[in-house]
């Protein structure tokens, strides 16, 4: 059925599409990935992303963490190739929630990136009275602060331009919470004592 969805929007994006015409016409329909997703809404190529076989995520997934031009920062979440469907998926609900002007504040959002306990962005997890139970880790995981946890990690694999865009929103971000004395960061909002740390993408200069 994804796989249906996604040769429909292929063959209607032909006639006018000059990138996806040539794949198609001179290389046997191997369109790669960066065309599939100017093509695919989020939500079709989330769900490609899922029936990919392992091999195919898995060189996908080191292409993305091998490839970090700028950072020496940790990644924190000790993501593999099985995490990519699920992170995409934590993407577009965030993204959604903010492009429609759903509420955030203090939403319990139902996605469920692959991150377990014994993960390093746990280890690195500091909050006053934080109790590493399966309650209270699963109330982060469907947190706000997560979701940009897990937009952290890609764009800590993009270029400098896009790193120093996502730290300038993260320091708005920090400017605005220290304005706003109501924001209450626990919650399902799920931010930690460090979490402008956890944020920030540390560059190499």
């Amino acid at each position: 059925m994804v796989l249906c969805l996604c040769a429909t929007s292929i063959q209607r994006e032909k006639s006018h599409n000059e990138s996806i015409k040539h794949y198609v016409s001179f290389h046997s329909g191997h369109i790669p990935i960066w065309a599939f997703f100017d093509v695919l809404t989020f939500g079709e190529f989330n769900m490609l992303s899922t029936r990919l076989e392992k091999t195919c995520l898995g060189e996908w997934f080191k292409y993305i963490v091998d490839n970090r031009p700028m950072t020496k920062s940790l990644l924190y979440i000790d993501a593999h190739a099985k995490s990519l469907p699920s992170f995409f998926q934590t993407v577009q609900l965030l993204r959604n929630a903010s492009a429609h002007n759903s509420r955030i504040y203090g939403k319990r959002f139902v996605y469920n990136p692959s991150i377990k306990l014994e993960n390093s962005y746990w280890t690195f997890y500091e909050r006053k009275s934080f109790q590493l139970s399966i309650t209270e880790v699963s109330k982060q995981i469907h947190s706000l602060f997560t979701g940009l946890m897990i937009m952290r990690f890609f764009f800590a694999c993009m270029s400098e331009k896009k790193i120093e865009k996502w730290n300038k929103f993260v320091y708005k971000l920090k400017c605005h919470i220290s304005k706003t004395k109501f924001v209450n960061l626990g919650g399902y909002l799920g931010f930690p004592d460090n979490w402008f740390t956890l944020l920030n993408i540390e560059t190499k200069n």
